[in-house]
Protein backbone atom coordinates (compact mmCIF):
# COMPACT_ATOMS: atom_id res chain seq x y z
CA UNK A 1 0.00 0.00 0.00
CA UNK A 2 1.47 3.37 -1.02
CA UNK A 3 2.16 5.85 1.76
CA UNK A 4 0.10 9.00 1.83
CA UNK A 5 1.89 12.06 0.51
CA UNK A 6 2.96 14.63 3.03
CA UNK A 7 0.75 17.74 3.09
CA UNK A 8 2.07 20.70 1.10
CA UNK A 9 1.14 23.16 3.84
CA UNK A 10 2.86 23.37 7.20
CA UNK A 11 1.26 24.37 10.51
CA UNK A 12 0.36 28.05 10.85
CA UNK A 13 -1.76 30.01 13.28
CA UNK A 14 -3.31 33.48 12.98
CA UNK A 15 -5.39 35.33 15.55
CA UNK A 16 -7.99 38.04 14.85
CA UNK A 17 -9.49 40.39 17.42
CA UNK A 18 -12.02 43.16 17.02
CA UNK A 19 -11.25 46.67 18.21
CA UNK A 20 -13.60 46.39 21.20
CA UNK A 21 -11.91 43.08 22.15
CA UNK A 22 -15.21 41.18 22.28
CA UNK A 23 -14.74 38.72 19.38
CA UNK A 24 -11.71 36.46 19.01
CA UNK A 25 -11.06 34.31 15.94
CA UNK A 26 -8.29 31.75 15.39
CA UNK A 27 -7.36 30.39 11.96
CA UNK A 28 -5.04 27.38 12.16
CA UNK A 29 -3.53 25.25 9.41
CA UNK A 30 -3.32 21.68 10.63
CA UNK A 31 -1.35 19.24 8.43
CA UNK A 32 -2.86 15.77 8.24
CA UNK A 33 -1.80 12.67 6.31
CA UNK A 34 -2.06 13.54 2.64
CA UNK A 35 -3.78 16.90 3.18
CA UNK A 36 -4.19 19.89 5.47
CA UNK A 37 -7.19 21.64 6.97
CA UNK A 38 -7.93 25.21 7.95
CA UNK A 39 -9.63 25.17 11.34
CA UNK A 40 -11.43 28.40 12.21
CA UNK A 41 -12.43 28.87 15.85
CA UNK A 42 -14.32 31.89 17.15
CA UNK A 43 -15.78 32.82 20.51
CA UNK A 44 -16.71 35.85 22.63
CA UNK A 45 -13.40 36.86 24.16
CA UNK A 46 -14.68 37.26 27.73
CA UNK A 47 -16.18 33.76 27.75
CA UNK A 48 -14.53 30.73 29.30
CA UNK A 49 -17.49 28.51 28.31
CA UNK A 50 -16.66 25.84 25.74
CA UNK A 51 -20.32 25.93 24.60
CA UNK A 52 -19.72 29.42 23.16
CA UNK A 53 -17.12 28.18 20.67
CA UNK A 54 -18.00 28.12 16.96
CA UNK A 55 -15.75 26.09 14.68
CA UNK A 56 -15.48 25.53 10.94
CA UNK A 57 -13.22 23.11 9.08
CA UNK A 58 -12.13 23.58 5.46
CA UNK A 59 -9.81 21.32 3.49
CA UNK A 60 -6.90 23.19 1.91
CA UNK A 61 -4.27 21.41 -0.16
CA UNK A 62 -2.46 24.28 -1.89
CA UNK A 63 -1.24 27.71 -0.84
CA UNK A 64 -3.72 29.30 -3.25
CA UNK A 65 -6.62 27.52 -1.54
CA UNK A 66 -5.38 28.63 1.85
CA UNK A 67 -5.05 32.26 0.76
CA UNK A 68 -8.54 32.19 -0.77
CA UNK A 69 -10.02 30.81 2.45
CA UNK A 70 -8.19 33.39 4.57
CA UNK A 71 -9.32 36.12 2.17
CA UNK A 72 -12.96 35.10 2.62
CA UNK A 73 -12.58 35.07 6.40
CA UNK A 74 -10.88 38.47 6.49
CA UNK A 75 -13.44 40.01 4.11
CA UNK A 76 -16.20 38.83 6.45
CA UNK A 77 -14.41 40.25 9.49
CA UNK A 78 -13.94 43.62 7.74
CA UNK A 79 -17.67 43.69 7.09
CA UNK A 80 -18.28 42.97 10.78
CA UNK A 81 -16.17 45.86 12.10
CA UNK A 82 -12.59 46.93 12.84
CA UNK A 83 -10.33 43.92 13.34
CA UNK A 84 -6.65 43.30 13.98
CA UNK A 85 -4.57 40.29 12.94
CA UNK A 86 -1.47 38.73 14.46
CA UNK A 87 0.60 35.65 13.85
CA UNK A 88 0.42 33.52 17.00
CA UNK A 89 4.19 33.11 16.93
CA UNK A 90 4.95 36.80 17.53
CA UNK A 91 1.65 38.56 18.36
CA UNK A 92 2.55 41.63 16.32
CA UNK A 93 -0.90 43.13 15.72
CA UNK A 94 -1.82 44.92 12.49
CA UNK A 95 -5.21 46.30 11.40
CA UNK A 96 -7.09 44.44 8.70
CA UNK A 97 -8.24 47.70 7.18
CA UNK A 98 -11.74 48.65 6.13
CA UNK A 99 -13.96 47.66 3.25
CA UNK A 100 -16.06 50.03 1.13
CA UNK A 101 -18.83 47.43 1.12
CA UNK A 102 -21.48 47.14 3.80
CA UNK A 103 -24.07 44.61 4.87
CA UNK A 104 -27.53 45.57 6.04
CA UNK A 105 -28.11 43.67 9.28
CA UNK A 106 -31.44 45.33 10.03
CA UNK A 107 -34.13 42.88 11.07
CA UNK A 108 -37.87 43.04 11.60
CA UNK A 109 -38.28 42.49 15.35
CA UNK A 110 -41.44 41.21 17.00
CA UNK A 111 -42.14 40.65 20.72
CA UNK A 112 -42.27 37.05 21.89
CA UNK A 113 -45.61 36.34 23.61
CA UNK A 114 -45.27 34.80 27.05
CA UNK A 115 -41.50 35.27 27.17
CA UNK A 116 -39.82 35.45 30.61
CA UNK A 117 -38.52 38.93 29.73
CA UNK A 118 -40.78 41.70 28.46
CA UNK A 119 -38.08 43.01 26.10
CA UNK A 120 -37.50 39.65 24.39
CA UNK A 121 -37.69 39.92 20.60
CA UNK A 122 -37.58 37.54 17.66
CA UNK A 123 -35.70 38.91 14.64
CA UNK A 124 -36.40 38.17 10.96
CA UNK A 125 -34.07 38.66 7.98
CA UNK A 126 -35.94 37.92 4.75
CA UNK A 127 -34.04 36.99 1.57
CA UNK A 128 -35.96 36.63 -1.70
CA UNK A 129 -34.91 34.66 -4.76
CA UNK A 130 -37.10 35.40 -7.81
CA UNK A 131 -36.02 32.09 -9.35
CA UNK A 132 -36.49 29.80 -6.36
CA UNK A 133 -37.46 29.47 -2.72
CA UNK A 134 -37.02 32.25 -0.18
CA UNK A 135 -34.93 32.16 2.98
CA UNK A 136 -35.87 33.59 6.36
CA UNK A 137 -33.13 33.90 8.98
CA UNK A 138 -34.66 33.94 12.46
CA UNK A 139 -32.96 34.92 15.72
CA UNK A 140 -34.54 34.11 19.06
CA UNK A 141 -33.23 34.40 22.63
CA UNK A 142 -32.65 31.23 24.60
CA UNK A 143 -34.29 31.38 27.99
CA UNK A 144 -32.67 28.18 29.30
CA UNK A 145 -29.20 29.70 29.78
CA UNK A 146 -29.54 31.59 33.09
CA UNK A 147 -27.75 34.91 33.33
CA UNK A 148 -26.43 34.84 29.75
CA UNK A 149 -27.61 36.48 26.53
CA UNK A 150 -27.55 33.64 24.03
CA UNK A 151 -29.55 33.28 20.82
CA UNK A 152 -30.69 30.62 18.40
CA UNK A 153 -30.07 31.30 14.72
CA UNK A 154 -32.45 29.37 12.46
CA UNK A 155 -33.22 29.34 8.75
CA UNK A 156 -36.53 28.67 7.00
CA UNK A 157 -36.57 27.70 3.33
CA UNK A 158 -40.04 28.22 1.84
CA UNK A 159 -42.21 29.47 -0.99
CA UNK A 160 -43.52 32.87 0.05
CA UNK A 161 -45.53 33.14 2.27
CA UNK A 162 -45.94 29.42 3.20
CA UNK A 163 -43.43 29.10 6.03
CA UNK A 164 -45.74 26.52 7.62
CA UNK A 165 -44.63 23.94 5.05
CA UNK A 166 -41.06 25.17 4.59
CA UNK A 167 -37.91 23.47 5.84
CA UNK A 168 -36.73 24.70 9.24
CA UNK A 169 -33.09 24.15 10.18
CA UNK A 170 -30.95 25.39 13.05
CA UNK A 171 -27.86 27.23 11.82
CA UNK A 172 -26.52 27.37 15.38
CA UNK A 173 -28.29 26.62 18.68
CA UNK A 174 -26.38 28.95 21.02
CA UNK A 175 -24.67 32.17 19.96
CA UNK A 176 -23.36 35.02 22.07
CA UNK A 177 -23.60 38.58 20.74
CA UNK A 178 -20.24 38.72 18.90
CA UNK A 179 -20.57 35.26 17.34
CA UNK A 180 -24.22 35.91 16.40
CA UNK A 181 -23.18 39.03 14.51
CA UNK A 182 -20.40 37.08 12.80
CA UNK A 183 -22.80 34.31 11.77
CA UNK A 184 -25.33 36.83 10.44
CA UNK A 185 -22.66 38.65 8.43
CA UNK A 186 -21.58 35.31 6.95
CA UNK A 187 -25.15 34.52 5.86
CA UNK A 188 -25.57 38.05 4.46
CA UNK A 189 -22.47 37.46 2.32
CA UNK A 190 -23.28 33.92 1.16
CA UNK A 191 -26.98 34.31 0.30
CA UNK A 192 -26.52 37.17 -2.23
CA UNK A 193 -23.85 35.05 -3.93
CA UNK A 194 -26.60 32.46 -4.45
CA UNK A 195 -28.99 34.93 -6.07
CA UNK A 196 -30.89 36.20 -3.02
CA UNK A 197 -31.72 39.83 -2.30
CA UNK A 198 -32.67 41.07 1.16
CA UNK A 199 -36.10 42.61 1.68
CA UNK A 200 -36.13 45.33 4.31
CA UNK A 201 -38.24 48.30 3.22
CA UNK A 202 -41.87 48.30 2.04
CA UNK A 203 -40.67 49.17 -1.44
CA UNK A 204 -38.56 45.99 -1.50
CA UNK A 205 -41.63 43.85 -0.74
CA UNK A 206 -43.83 45.70 -3.23
CA UNK A 207 -41.25 45.17 -5.95
CA UNK A 208 -40.98 41.45 -5.14
CA UNK A 209 -44.64 40.58 -4.44
CA UNK A 210 -46.83 43.47 -5.62
CA UNK A 211 -48.79 46.11 -3.73
CA UNK A 212 -50.83 43.59 -1.73
CA UNK A 213 -47.74 42.12 -0.09
CA UNK A 214 -48.38 43.19 3.50
CA UNK A 215 -51.04 40.63 4.47
CA UNK A 216 -48.98 37.81 3.00
CA UNK A 217 -45.87 39.06 4.83
CA UNK A 218 -47.78 39.21 8.13
CA UNK A 219 -48.88 35.62 7.53
CA UNK A 220 -45.23 34.69 6.93
CA UNK A 221 -43.96 36.35 10.12
CA UNK A 222 -46.74 34.87 12.26
CA UNK A 223 -46.12 31.42 10.82
CA UNK A 224 -42.36 31.65 11.35
CA UNK A 225 -42.82 32.73 14.97
CA UNK A 226 -45.26 29.87 15.58
CA UNK A 227 -42.82 27.33 14.18
CA UNK A 228 -39.97 28.65 16.33
CA UNK A 229 -42.09 28.59 19.49
CA UNK A 230 -43.95 25.31 19.00
CA UNK A 231 -42.56 22.03 20.39
CA UNK A 232 -40.90 19.92 17.72
CA UNK A 233 -40.60 16.39 19.15
CA UNK A 234 -39.33 15.05 15.81
CA UNK A 235 -36.92 17.98 15.38
CA UNK A 236 -35.13 18.36 18.73
CA UNK A 237 -33.12 21.52 19.13
CA UNK A 238 -29.45 20.69 18.68
CA UNK A 239 -27.37 21.22 21.80
CA UNK A 240 -23.67 21.80 22.02
CA UNK A 241 -21.66 18.60 22.41
CA UNK A 242 -18.46 19.10 24.34
CA UNK A 243 -15.40 17.81 22.52
CA UNK A 244 -14.17 14.53 23.90
CA UNK A 245 -11.67 14.80 26.74
CA UNK A 246 -8.29 13.76 25.28
CA UNK A 247 -6.72 10.50 26.46
CA UNK A 248 -3.46 12.26 27.41
CA UNK A 249 -4.92 14.57 30.08
CA UNK A 250 -3.49 12.55 32.98
CA UNK A 251 -0.06 12.46 31.30
CA UNK A 252 -0.05 16.21 30.83
CA UNK A 253 -1.21 16.90 34.37
CA UNK A 254 1.70 14.78 35.59
CA UNK A 255 4.11 16.49 33.18
CA UNK A 256 3.10 19.94 34.43
CA UNK A 257 4.36 18.94 37.88
CA UNK A 258 7.65 17.56 36.56
CA UNK A 259 10.86 19.02 37.97
CA UNK A 260 11.96 20.25 34.52
CA UNK A 261 8.78 22.30 34.09
CA UNK A 262 8.85 23.62 37.64
CA UNK A 263 12.47 24.59 37.09
CA UNK A 264 11.57 26.67 34.03
CA UNK A 265 8.86 28.47 35.96
CA UNK A 266 11.19 29.21 38.85
CA UNK A 267 13.88 30.47 36.47
CA UNK A 268 11.82 32.72 34.22
CA UNK A 269 8.62 33.74 36.04
CA UNK A 270 8.45 36.51 38.60
CA UNK A 271 5.88 36.51 41.39
CA UNK A 272 2.40 35.56 40.19
CA UNK A 273 2.83 36.66 36.55
CA UNK A 274 2.43 33.08 35.33
CA UNK A 275 -0.80 32.57 37.29
CA UNK A 276 -2.20 35.87 36.01
CA UNK A 277 -1.34 35.00 32.42
CA UNK A 278 -3.01 31.59 32.70
CA UNK A 279 -6.11 33.16 34.24
CA UNK A 280 -6.35 35.64 31.34
CA UNK A 281 -5.97 33.01 28.61
CA UNK A 282 -3.93 32.26 25.52
CA UNK A 283 -3.26 35.87 24.43
CA UNK A 284 -1.93 36.89 27.83
CA UNK A 285 0.38 33.87 27.93
CA UNK A 286 1.79 34.55 24.47
CA UNK A 287 2.28 38.25 25.30
CA UNK A 288 4.14 37.36 28.50
CA UNK A 289 6.50 34.94 26.74
CA UNK A 290 7.05 37.34 23.85
CA UNK A 291 8.07 40.06 26.32
CA UNK A 292 10.60 37.68 27.87
CA UNK A 293 11.99 36.76 24.44
CA UNK A 294 12.73 40.43 23.82
CA UNK A 295 14.57 40.71 27.14
CA UNK A 296 16.65 37.52 26.77
CA UNK A 297 19.05 36.28 24.09
CA UNK A 298 18.59 33.40 21.70
CA UNK A 299 20.08 30.83 24.10
CA UNK A 300 16.83 30.96 26.10
CA UNK A 301 14.57 30.39 23.08
CA UNK A 302 13.92 26.68 23.66
CA UNK A 303 13.34 27.11 27.39
CA UNK A 304 10.83 29.89 26.74
CA UNK A 305 9.04 27.81 24.13
CA UNK A 306 8.60 24.98 26.63
CA UNK A 307 7.54 27.40 29.37
CA UNK A 308 4.95 28.86 26.99
CA UNK A 309 3.72 25.37 26.13
CA UNK A 310 3.29 24.49 29.81
CA UNK A 311 1.30 27.66 30.52
CA UNK A 312 -0.88 27.15 27.44
CA UNK A 313 -1.60 23.58 28.51
CA UNK A 314 -2.53 24.70 32.01
CA UNK A 315 -4.94 27.22 30.47
CA UNK A 316 -6.32 24.63 28.02
CA UNK A 317 -6.96 22.16 30.85
CA UNK A 318 -8.66 24.79 32.97
CA UNK A 319 -10.96 25.95 30.16
CA UNK A 320 -11.27 22.62 28.28
CA UNK A 321 -9.92 24.10 25.05
CA UNK A 322 -8.96 20.75 23.59
CA UNK A 323 -7.76 22.07 20.22
CA UNK A 324 -5.08 24.09 22.05
CA UNK A 325 -4.35 21.10 24.30
CA UNK A 326 -3.71 18.84 21.30
CA UNK A 327 -1.50 21.51 19.70
CA UNK A 328 0.81 21.76 22.73
CA UNK A 329 0.68 18.32 24.40
CA UNK A 330 3.25 16.59 22.18
CA UNK A 331 5.79 19.39 22.67
CA UNK A 332 5.64 19.21 26.46
CA UNK A 333 5.72 15.42 26.67
CA UNK A 334 8.76 15.32 24.40
CA UNK A 335 10.48 17.95 26.61
CA UNK A 336 9.74 16.09 29.85
CA UNK A 337 10.12 12.45 28.80
CA UNK A 338 12.03 12.56 25.53
CA UNK A 339 9.13 11.07 23.55
CA UNK A 340 5.64 12.20 22.53
CA UNK A 341 3.66 9.77 24.68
Amino acid sequence: MAALAAPRLGPRHWIYLDEAQTHEVHAQVEPRPGEAILLTTEFPRASRDAADVVQDVRRVTEEAELQAALGELEDRLRLSGSYYRANASDLQWAPLGITPRAVDLRALELPIPGAPRADARMGFHHFHNPNGTDRLLVTMPRFDVPGLERQILAELEFEFPRVDVGTLSIVHPRLAGPTLRSALVKEHVVLPQKGFGKLVEAVDYAKAFGDSWIESAKEMWRGAAARMLSPRPTEPLPTYQKPKRPDRVAQIEEALGHAKVLGLRAKYLQGDEGKRAVANGEHAIRRLIQAKRRMLDHTSAYDLAMLESSLLLESALRNEVWSLFDEEATKLLRFVTGYAG
